[in-house]
């Protein structure tokens, strides 16, 4: 299925970014990410504890309390352009699932569970273009 919608579901405080979008810059989240596709299924992309507490972790509903959220539209934001449109590949880079990486050829975006200094292991989603590993 193709990918037709790219929205952050994220606190009211980082509603209005900033979304860096140089290709070696990155952003971060403290909420979700949720994957729209073309039948309307929804994937939620966030920080969890399965397979291991603060990794990036995919489900098919929301972690958070309705409400609590507000939505951004980022379908056109540069890092997500060459993947709206497309069947993507969803794979994570590493056992730990630290990082989750959604292609199609050259066209990627990274998905990590890092703090602003790097590190791993953190409770927020990294978004980025460069492989953080």
């Amino acid at each position: 299925m193709r990918l037709s919608k790219v929205t952050y579901r994220v606190f009211e405080r980082e509603a209005e970014g900033p979304w860096a979008a140089e290709a070696t810059a990155w952003h971060q989240l403290d909420g979700e990410i949720m994957l729209t596709v073309t039948d309307g299924k929804r994937e939620y992309i966030s920080w969890g504890s399965e397979p291991e507490q603060y990794c990036i972790q995919r489900k098919n509903k929301t972690s958070f309390s309705p409400d609590v959220l507000c939505e951004v539209d980022m379908t056109e934001h540069p890092y997500w352009k060459g993947l709206e449109g497309q069947t993507n590949t969803h794979e994570f880079a590493d056992k730990l699932h630290q990082v989750l990486v959604i292609r199609n050829g050259e066209n990627s975006v990274f998905l990590s569970s890092q703090y602003d200094d790097g590190t791993f292991l953190g409770d927020c989603v990294r978004v980025s273009k460069s492989n953080p590993l």
